[in-house]
């Protein structure tokens, strides 16, 4: 037998021949009509959507609270920055320094500093409530020529701290702390850690406060999780 030449067989005009390359003229057809729609070599080339980014809703309370308890290398992410930023204290250096210090230490501050900053980062704000003893309730600017005491009462997440009448470029003058009551505190009266930094009209969407690194990260963390399990 000779060799096969593909020429030759395409050549020939056998009805069988000529159905094939009737169908082989549609596929290359569909194929050009296929490539058109995914714009394919083109800059709207669909191959490359992963690469597009597109807004994206927020993480629910439960989903940050999900992952910041159960995936150690995402706790890791969160707390390691808030730890070495907290790690060494400050230093007062004047006439009332060493008697500042001690009292920051006896309000136990640092190690608060420490867990607000890590919340912040997760909860995209974080709050010290503050009982300053100076002879006014909570929802007036402290008189800071009246402090007889100051006591910390307790750190709370931006789910429980709502600030009252946001609006743009303007600071909040009040919050609306949620527990097991309801009450409004002056801003002066809470120690704020605003999560990480972020367009005023994005803060709209977040009550006043910044962003979650959780949000920021999340989809660069799941490619990176799904690439880990499946390695």
């Amino acid at each position: 037998m000779g060799r096969f030449n593909l020429l030759d067989w395409w050549r020939r005009d056998s009805s069988e021949v000529q159905a094939l390359r009737h169908e082989l003229t549609l596929q290359s057809r569909y194929d050009d009509f296929f490539s058109n729609e995914m714009g394919y070599g083109t800059s709207e080339d669909k191959a490359f959507a992963d690469w597009d980014y597109a807004s994206r809703p927020r993480l629910s309370w439960r989903k940050l609270d999900t992952m910041y308890r159960s995936h150690g290398l995402f706790k890791k992410i969160i707390d390691h920055p808030a730890n070495e930023a907290t790690r060494e204290w400050i230093d007062i250096n004047d006439e009332y320094g060493e008697e500042t210090l001690e009292a920051l230490e006896e309000l136990d501050i640092p190690c608060l500093f420490t867990k607000t900053l890590r919340w912040s980062r997760v909860y995209r704000g974080s709050a010290i409530i503050l009982d300053v003893m100076d002879g006014l309730e909570p929802q007036y600017p402290v008189n800071e020529l009246a402090i007889r005491d100051v006591k910390v009462r307790q750190c709370l997440d931006a789910r429980y701290v709502t600030p009252l009448e946001y609006y743009y470029f303007k600071t909040p003058e009040w919050y609306q702390i949620s527990t097991d009551t309801t009450e409004t505190i002056h801003a002066s009266r809470l120690l704020l850690f605003m999560g990480e930094d972020c367009r005023l009209d994005n803060r709209t969407d977040t009550s006043g406060w910044g962003e979650s690194w959780a949000d920021i990260i999340y989809q660069p963390f799941r490619n990176y999780s799904t690439d880990h399990g499946a390695g």
